[in-house]
């Protein structure tokens, strides 16, 4: 099935043993990331401070989820692909694309960073115990911001180095991630 401009939308977005390890891998930690909120929320102690905890493990499991799925489908980038290429298509935009592409990606950084902040906000008093995890979910988000930059290989933004090692960042941080709610778990357990 294809799209206008040709773009096919089922297909397998990464079928290498590498995508399907990488997706199993989201898959698994969102399991362990669900089972650790599931014990925080049903924890005793310090209302609040598990409230919050609890919280932070459903986040990052719905992320996880969502992540996972994408991996190897690739609806999101196909969609918005798609959707920018038409929109710069029928608004006129086309010789200006690539100034459209860099708003596009500082607005999602900016939107990346202003999350960032909510969430260290949030949770400030509870860090020592997310940290690790944190850190885990920053590679991952660090290597979909990397994805985000390939919008046409020849001008990407990113260096290709940096592009083509940024699966390490994305195993990386889902192991960080998987490591880190099997402790949570547990720890609660």
């Amino acid at each position: 099935m294809s799209a206008q401009g040709g773009t096919t939308w089922l297909e397998i977005g990464d079928p290498s043993f590498i995508g399907w390890f990488t997706s199993a891998s989201y898959l698994l930690a969102a399991i362990f990331a669900l089972r650790a909120f599931h014990l925080h929320r049903s924890g005793s102690s310090s209302a609040d401070l598990q409230r919050r905890v609890a919280r932070w493990w459903l986040g990052v499991a719905v992320l996880l989820i969502m992540l996972g799925l994408n991996k190897e489908l690739d609806l999101l980038q196909k969609l918005v692909r798609e959707w920018g290429r038409v929109m710069v298509i029928h608004q006129g935009w086309y010789d200006q694309r690539r100034t459209i592409q860099a708003a596009f990606l500082l607005v999602l950084l900016l939107l990346c960073a202003g999350g960032a902040a909510a969430a260290l906000r949030y949770l400030h008093r509870v860090w020592p115990r997310i940290a690790l995890s944190a850190v885990g979910v920053t590679l991952i988000l660090i290597y979909a911001l990397v994805r985000a930059t390939q919008f046409n290989v020849s001008a990407a933004p990113v260096p290709r180095l940096l592009a083509s090692l940024a699966w390490v960042l994305e195993i990386a941080g889902v192991m960080l991630v998987l490591w880190c709610a099997i402790r949570a778990a547990r720890r609660r357990s």
